[in-house]
Order: structure tokens, then sequence, then C-alpha cells
């Protein structure tokens, strides 16, 4: 299709922000800011781009009657399509003119990624694996898109790591061993003699990214933003393949990405005026796509890759926890097996990856399990990112840690007043728990029980009773306390010095759970007023929050009055 060659170097390419400048367009004004491009000398950049527009003399199955289409869209773009991007990484060709490779390819990804239906999944096609092995084209002299694509066609496009992009024309030969078991296909492909209305190229854009040619004039290399046309004091350098993406009615531009690496215009993309500007038999001008390639892909073409039952994993644990999650991976291509493996990009220290590699047939799953220890690291969120490797593509995975204080387990004692005394005794009783509960279970000892939480009960018969207590909380644990022989009920009451026994404190508490976690009691009536001492009254204990000192005072207080 479209002959062009550009040689550059890839360090410092950043263009210097205080030197930008607004550039007067044609048709538009847009952003152009200095370069390495920029500060070649022209004859050099001349040099370097082929200065005829040519096609490759091979039957080409040209699909004619194309069905005329006036998408009603304001704006459609397969790099942000509904806030999704469908296009892959934006490659740099560096010190070889293979444009008309790299458009090809990333129109195809692009394709093959929209088919497969994950939009985080980042597919890498082997440009090199073409370079090398067609027959016309070359870092050199450039070549057609339509030969990449017959080449595909017909003998498949490699994953990048069977042979990796070299910048250099390379050598078929040095294709991995096993390459034909790691290619993919395209269907098939077609071309435009003659340009397309904007209409037709709106309606074919709907079906995936095109192949396109534009003649380069010196100002575009510099493009840094806004809607680019040509400027009237530009000089023109020689012809361009890029990948047509979309459009934008709003400002009437073109939407495409360029092979000139992510740090050259908006990211690597750009904006073209739609304005006409091209001269007879594309004399002059930059005659935006004035050619184009498309192509025919189906589900069945692409390539093996590793897909993901999610791209998110939320996790949430207590401190001092170790839990084991999965991930679970397909091979959600078409064309062949993929030996695939996951790792874990930041070496995050309270993760331990187990079953990290194997080997899927097409639409086959398999499992990483991740092993989440947090015994060494403090409350609070974690991140990690996993990347799974495989085929022709790469997937991600992000790991949100939410490390929880540690759970406090759930205790229960209880206590008792008065815990003996002549029949009938009537006790009242008290829980005593570290945990919010909604479950209690009272076994007074003699046959009687309760499921109030802070129940009173009546002692009729002289003996000892041993009171037993279950509660249980809203997550369904349970935790059980005992007393053996805690109530004495006598025949004839037992007395002190005093006229009564002395109230110790062991006698109401008798618990195991430390002093300052218990909550303190004061024994009121069934009218909230505080207990006066008098016998024969139906009453309750309320939990109020005392200081544990107070706990001995208030108790003997009760016992004065």
């Amino acid at each position: 299709m479209v002959l062009f060659l550009v040689i550059f170097i890839a360090t410092d390419l950043k263009a210097s922000e205080g030197k930008c400048k607004i550039i007067n367009g044609r048709y538009s004004t847009w952003r152009w800011c200095p370069n390495k491009l920029t500060k070649l000398p022209l004859k050099t950049i001349k040099e370097r781009f082929y200065q005829i527009e040519v096609y490759i003399p091979y039957e080409s199955p040209i699909k004619y009657n194309l069905k005329k289409a006036t998408p009603t869209d304001i704006y459609f773009n397969w790099h942000d399509l509904n806030g999704i991007d469908w296009m892959t990484g934006v490659r740099y060709q560096g010190e070889c003119g293979s444009c008309f490779v790299f458009s090809t390819v990333a129109a195809i990804e692009g394709k093959y990624k929209y088919l497969i239906g994950d939009p985080l999944l980042e597919i890498d096609l082997s440009e090199q694996s073409v370079i090398s092995c067609i027959t016309f084209g070359n870092c050199e002299n450039g070549g057609f898109a339509e030969e990449v694509a017959h080449r595909i066609k017909h003998d498949g496009i490699t994953d990048e790591w069977c042979y990796p992009y070299i910048e250099a024309d390379g050598n078929c030969e040095d294709l991995c061993n096993d390459w034909t078991e790691r290619r993919s296909f395209i269907t098939d492909w077609h071309i435009s003699w003659l340009p397309w209305d904007e209409d037709s190229i709106k309606a074919e854009l709907l079906n995936g990214p095109i192949v396109v040619n534009m003649r380069v004039y010196d100002d575009f290399l510099g493009y840094s933003g806004g809607v680019y046309s040509r400027s009237d004091s530009a000089q023109e350098i020689g012809w361009h393949n890029v990948t047509l993406v979309g459009w934008d009615d709003r400002d009437n531009s073109w939407i495409a990405k360029n092979s000139w690496g992510e740090w050259w215009g908006e990211n690597g993309y750009f904006k073209i005026s739609r304005e006409p500007d091209c001269g007879f038999a594309l004399s002059s001008g930059v005659c935006f796509a004035s050619h184009l390639a498309y192509f025919d892909i189906n589900r069945e073409d692409t390539p093996g890759v590793p897909c993901v039952d999610t791209h998110r994993k939320d996790i949430k644990v207590r401190q001092g926890e170790i839990v084991s999650k999965y991930i679970y991976i397909i091979n959600c291509g078409y064309q062949y097996g993929i030996n695939w493996h996951v790792e874990d990009i930041y070496n995050a220290s309270w993760l331990e990856l187990e079953h990290t590699q194997g080997y899927l047939a097409p639409s086959e799953q398999d499992y990483v399990e991740l092993v989440i220890d947090t015994r060494g690291i403090s409350p609070g969120e974690y991140y990690t990112q996993l990347k799974v490797y495989g085929g022709a593509g790469i997937n991600q995975v992000d790991i949100n840690l939410i490390v929880d204080e540690p759970e406090t387990p759930l205790e229960v004692d209880f206590i008792a007043y008065p815990v003996y005394g002549n029949p009938p005794l009537t006790v009242r009783f008290a829980p005593i728990v570290t945990k919010e509960v909604v479950y209690y279970y009272w076994d007074f000892g003699d046959g009687q029980h309760s499921y109030s939480s802070n129940p009173i009960h009546t002692y009729l018969e002289p003996g000892y009773y041993t009171v037993s207590l279950v509660v249980e909380d809203e997550e369904g644990e349970r935790a059980e306390k005992t007393k053996e022989d805690f109530i004495y009920v006598v025949d004839n009451r037992v007395e002190s010095d005093g006229g009564q026994k002395d109230i110790l404190q062991e006698d109401i508490y008798g618990t195991d759970i430390e002093e300052e976690s218990i909550d303190d009691i004061e024994v009121k009536d069934i009218d909230n007023n505080p207990e006066s001492g008098a016998t024969g009254c139906s009453c309750e204990i309320e939990r109020v929050n005392l200081e544990p000192i107070s706990i001995i005072f208030t108790l003997f207080k009760i016992l004065l009055f």
C-alpha cells in the first residue's frame, strides 16, 4: 500500500514544554512541540520517507459494492469505546521503516482483543516475524499493508516472544522453533483503489480499526495535541501508514494511532482534520485515508491468550490470619494452546503464589492459588498486581488486601448476688462477655433454665447448685462457662461477727476474665429506681459503665442499705 521509512533515536524524546507553540493549520489549530524528529535536518528526514504512493501487485480480494452507511454517532473511538480501550499498547518502530507492518498489526490486535472480549488483555504479536519473512517490504524501503495482510492470512503471525522486535530486517530463519504452533491468522483482507467518502469509512470503522495512508509534512513531526492540519509553510516529507480508530464530529476530525511511541502526540495517538486536503491524483496535500486496508477476522482466528475470572480481587482478613484465595485462568483464544505462568510484579511480602504455571489447550481452565499470610504485617490496606503471561497475551489481576485488627475471641463469665442464703433464695445473675451476643442460655442447676440476659431466679430447696451459661454471637461463635457448686442454699442463715456473712469480691465475681474487661452492674427495681435493699421485689440488673474500683463500693452500698 504505502512505502515509508523513518529512522530516529529513542533517547530524550520528550518534548520541551517551554518551547511548544500553537500552529495555525489550514483548517484547525493544534499544538507543536520540539523533539528529536523535529531537530533532524529536513534533507535527512526526506531521505527516510518514501516519496511515491505505490500499491502491491498481489491479487486483492477487493470487497466491491460496500454498503453505504451513515453512522449517527457524534463520537466513535476504538481507543475509547464507552470508556473502554480495545486497542493494544502503542509500539515504537524505531530505526526501521516498518510503519506498514505496525499499523496493520495494530488493527489486527485490536480486532482480536475485541472478539475475545477482555479490555485489560494486552495482545502482542510479532512484527519482526512479518518483516523478516515477507518478500518486498524491508526496513530500508518500507512496504505495503497488503503484503503484511497476505502473509498473515496464509502463513500467520506469531506472538512477540517467538521473534522479538529488533528494529532491523532480521532473518526468517530466526523464528522460534515451534513458530508454526504459535501463530494466528486473519480470514481475509481488502483494500480500496479509490478514496472512500466519510460515511463509508465510518461504516467500516464500526467493524474494526482500519489501516490508512497519509502524506507527512515536516510540521506533523512535532504534533503534540489538538486537530492536525498542515500549515501553509509546511514542507512535504513522504508517505506514512497509521491505524484509523475513530472519528469526532465535534471538531470534524479523524482519530488515529501512530507507531512512534507513547512520547509522541497524544500518548501515541493524534487527531487530524477531515477537511479535504489532497491535490489531483494525490499530487499534493496530506491526502489522509486516500487508500485503506481492512480485514475480516473471526473468533476462530484469535491467538492463544490467558483470560482471568476477575481483574480485581478484594480480600479482607484479620491480622494474624492465613487464608487461601484462587484466580482462575482460561485460554480464551482459538488457534493454539499456551504455556502460562504468573508473577507478582511487586513481590508482596504477605503473598505467596502456589501452582504458578501450566499448559492450557484452547478453552481449558486452570488456577493459581494465593496464600495470604498477615502474621507479619500491621492492620491497614495493601496492594499488589499479578501478571499472567501466556501465548500472545498478558493479563493482569489487581490484589487489594484489607487487614483488620485481630478478632477478639468470644469469652463468657458471670456473677451473681447473693451466692448463698436460706431458702427461698432469690439470686440475680449477670453475664460478662467480651463481645456482643445475641443468644443466652442459663442452666441454674435445679432443673430450671432461662434465655434472659440478666435473669433472676429463686432457689427453693437447700443444697449446692452448679450454674452454667452458654452465649452465642451474631456470627454463630459460642462460648460456655460452668461454675461448680456456685450457689449454696442453707437451712439456717450463716452469720458473721457483723450479723451477716461478709461479702467478698470473689463471692460475686468468681470470674477468669480480667477485671478491667467486666461491665459493672447496678441493681435497680422494675421502675428503674435504685434497689433499696427491701426484699420481695421483682427486679433486674442493668449494665452500667463504672470504673472497676467502684464495683466493690456499689456492692457494699447495697448491703448497708
